[in-house]
């Protein structure tokens, strides 16, 4: 393995010490298959709960998911710069981070949509693409209910008039209906909070390094 991936691992290994076992997974077994879509997958055996921040710079993260069963806690991130993380933790320990909300969830969903459509992996791709449709619907639902001052409405409004946007949007070819769903989900974000910024830093950072490197 070479590049940032084992850079990474490195890094990540000197930063948790004794507390923990690290080995490597995925493509990163397999260095020939690495290419600007690959992210670096870690299996962590944590000896006691570790914050997520003495790991990686709060700041570099971009988006992120979480996911916690009995048995494991599954941490993926995206970074500002474009690589992603995948660890997969075990034993008595856990990572500490937050539950992602939104526009974190969705910018993790977008990057998702990314990497599987660089991978011409279409049906994923347009499985989450669809979500991201879906979530700029509910803000706008959510910004109705607001308006109007209730959840019950007997007929339409002039918010109806976002689905003749996201109908067409889920029709373009996928990099083009990702750019789309980014317009829109910034505006339903913007109309909820008027503080919004739009950041798709991590998700254009991605995309450089995927046409960089294609599968």
């Amino acid at each position: 393995m070479s590049g940032w991936q084992a850079a990474l691992a490195d890094d990540l290994r000197a930063r948790l010490g004794a507390r923990a076992a690290v080995e490597l997974a995925g493509s990163a077994l397999a260095p020939e298959t690495l290419d600007g879509w690959s992210d670096l997958d870690l299996h962590l055996r944590l000896a006691e709960d570790v914050d997520l921040a003495a790991l990686v710079d709060p700041e570099a993260v971009w988006a992120h998911d979480v996911a916690t069963s009995a048995q494991e806690q599954v941490v993926r991130l995206v970074l500002r710069d474009g690589r992603r993380l995948d660890l997969q933790v075990r034993g008595p320990g856990r990572l500490g981070v937050p539950a992602p909300e939104e526009p974190g969830r969705s910018r993790f969903l977008a990057a998702l949509v990314a990497v599987k459509t660089g991978r011409d992996d279409r049906l994923i791709a347009t499985h989450l693409l669809l979500e991201l449709l879906r979530t700029a619907l509910v803000l706008r639902m959510v910004r109705r209910d607001r308006d109007t001052g209730t959840t019950v409405h007997r007929t339409g409004t002039a918010h109806d008039a976002l689905a003749e946007e996201v109908a067409p949007a889920a029709a373009l070819p996928l990099p083009e209906a990702l750019t789309a769903a980014r317009v829109l989900l910034d505006r339903g974000w913007s109309a909820l909070d008027p503080a919004h910024v739009p950041d798709w830093s991590g998700l254009d950072a991605l995309l450089a390094r995927g046409a960089a490197d294609p599968a």
